[in-house]
């Protein structure tokens, strides 16, 4: 009886260390890094302290890496003003309020009608006044559309999180439709990179360790 509980028990382990081999993370990070592409100057942002609100600005470019399908460089297409008579995919964000978002569609991997491509929120947010603003989004999460995942090869729910945020503004004087004893003007060029986060598998751990630990109570309980 006691050789067969030892063969159970190596048994179990055995399987549960498989388990674990599959469950680490060994594929690749995928990296998705939207920017101004060849869109022209657009949008705008305002700047009033230490907050910051942009909207409409033109991102007319996605540059996919380690996904598991179609890695490369994709044209947005989307409602703002873009290089392009399609125009661009549209970023907006609020500092204060902590979101952030990307609203177009990517023709070439069947998404036809603008969405959400981009949703955030924002979590450390860095301002350099200057002659040229520069608008650093230091830290932050966010999901991306599923329709875009899935042509990635991803998991719709895969989260990620910021890489690098850089929105360049010039020319911070007065400009129509800003609001009035604010810094606030069109964005030259934005650049927003970020990475999957690899989901977490310490649940499986907690259970493997729970599964060990009746096995061997069990054994313990036969012997006495």
């Amino acid at each position: 009886m006691r050789h067969g509980s030892l063969r159970r028990f190596s048994t179990v382990a055995f399987a549960l260390a498989g388990l674990l081999g599959l469950a680490s993370p060994a594929r690749a990070t995928a990296i998705l890094t939207f920017s101004t592409g060849t869109a022209p100057a657009g949008g705008t942002v305002t700047i009033t302290g230490a907050n910051a609100v942009g909207a409409n600005i033109p991102i007319n470019l996605l540059s996919v890496t380690g996904a598991p399908a179609n890695n490369g460089a994709y044209d947005l297409s989307g409602p703002a003003v873009g290089g392009d008579p399609n125009g661009a995919a549209s970023l907006s964000f609020d500092t204060a309020a902590g979101t952030i978002s990307i609203f177009g569609d990517v023709f070439a991997l069947g998404i036809l009608v603008p969405e959400t491509l981009l949703s955030g929120t924002i979590l450390g947010t860095t301002v350099t006044p200057g002659a040229a603003t520069n608008l650093v989004i230091s830290t932050g999460t966010d999901e991306k559309s599923a329709n875009l995942l899935l042509a990635l090869g991803l998991n719709p729910a895969q989260p990620f999180q910021f890489l690098d945020v850089e929105i360049s503004l010039a020319n911070l004087a007065a400009t129509p439709g800003c609001v009035p004893l604010s810094n606030c003007g069109p964005v030259v060029s934005s650049l927003l990179s970020n990475v999957s986060v690899r989901q977490p598998f310490s649940l499986l751990l907690v259970g493997a360790g729970l599964m060990v630990f009746a096995v061997t109570m069990r054994m313990r309980g036969r012997r006495g």
